[in-house]
């Protein structure tokens, strides 16, 4: 843990105004990520972590991505892309020894696989400090039930840029300040 605390954080927020435009960013983020790369989602439910996870596996292989659902009933689901996709969601899991049971390490760190992980909090634990992790929140806005910000931070200066050369240019989109 001290390894992690000496690192600091890198935030990069950006606006989407629909369901597409956050599948959207997932799609360009998609080509940046290598192997054992972790992405944590998190947001309310309907934010679009969902639609995410569809991006970046469309962003991967087309022909996938029509397999992606929601996995809250079957908590992990995995994608026959180029890395392969594991797509992790943990809102019914209600303690870190049910993410144990599951064999979190060979969805994590098995070969030639990213990660993507809803509902993350139980997973955290046995996260290890050099993992290379990009933390996104998706939150809903007041007044337009379209729109989203995503919030993406990471101490892993490769995903900050990847996910920052994944949103350049996105029409619609904003790029508040940095904070």
């Amino acid at each position: 843990a001290a390894k992690r605390s000496r690192l600091v954080d890198t935030t990069r927020r950006i606006v989407t105004r629909s369901a597409e435009e956050t599948s959207t960013v997932g799609s360009r983020l998609a080509p940046f990520l290598v192997e054992n790369d972790i992405i944590l989602l998190r947001g309310p439910l309907g934010a679009g972590k969902t639609a995410f996870v569809r991006g970046v596996v469309d962003g991967l292989d087309p022909k996938a991505a029509e397999l992606v659902t929601s996995q809250s009933y079957v908590i992990v689901g995995e994608y026959p892309t180029e890395p392969l996709v594991t797509h992790i969601d943990l809102y019914r899991v209600s303690d870190t020894e049910e993410v144990f049971a599951l064999g979190y390490e060979e969805l994590l760190y098995g070969p030639n696989r990213v990660a993507l992980i809803e509902w993350p909090d139980f997973l955290e634990p046995f996260l290890e400090p050099d993992d290379a992790i990009l933390d996104i929140t998706i939150d809903r806005e007041s007044g337009d039930p379209d729109q989203r910000t995503i919030t993406a931070k990471s101490r892993v200066p490769r995903l900050v840029e990847a996910f920052q050369r994944a949103t350049e240019n996105l029409p619609l989109s904003e790029f508040p300040d940095n904070h």
